[in-house]
């Protein structure tokens, strides 16, 4: 059973074409669309150009109420919903919005040199909670943390199963600890719309 609010529900596309996903987020009117993405440079018949293209390949958010959600979807035969396995059933992954909202805050600056991780490869608990007040991440909570490989700590927006993102070093200035309650408050809230 599903609630009638608005979630944002975590998609995957069973397509390597990234045009024909472009397209469907085009066309979603009514729902609020996201795919993160990323720089690379890729070589087109001996010509190297830097591109964007998706950071999580065939997986991008879709938010509106399940039934709508559901209803795009059932238009489309190469999208569907991703799934996690909650008590024993297989259950549509839902994101919350303030996890969401810092997610795309974060992942938006892709001209920085942000570093991404599958979330088993960093450990979250070690972290302490922050929001940032000020600059460019302005609003933003997540966890600060000393990666290995990297000087200093840095900011991780992270949405569990699918992707963590850490930032360049932000300025301790902009830096706010905060506990795990108003973390966890904040990961529920919608902080931008």
């Amino acid at each position: 059973m599903h609630d009638a609010g608005e979630h944002w529900y975590v998609m995957n596309a069973y397509t390597k074409v990234d045009s024909c996903v472009d397209a469907v987020l085009n066309s979603c009117h009514g729902l609020r669309s996201y795919m993160p993405k990323r720089y690379a440079v890729r070589n087109y018949y001996g010509r190297v150009k830097r591109v964007l293209i998706p950071l999580i390949p065939q997986t991008f958010f879709l938010r509106g109420t399940y039934e709508a959600v559901e209803a795009f979807q059932k238009n489309i035969s190469f999208i569907g919903f991703a799934t996690t396995q909650i008590d024993g059933r297989r259950t549509s992954m839902k994101v919350p919005d303030g996890q969401m909202e810092s997610f795309m805050r974060v992942a938006d600056h892709y001209e920085e040199d942000l570093t991404y991780y599958q979330p088993s490869e960093i450990q979250l608990h070690k972290g302490e909670y922050v929001r940032v007040v000020g600059g460019s991440y302005d609003g933003v909570t997540g966890m600060m943390l000393r990666l290995k490989g990297k000087r200093g700590k840095r900011l991780v927006a992270c949405i569990p199963q699918i992707m963590a993102i850490a930032t360049t070093l932000i300025e301790p200035e902009y830096i706010q600890k905060i506990s795990k309650e108003e973390y966890e408050q904040s990961m529920t809230e919608c902080l931008w719309e």
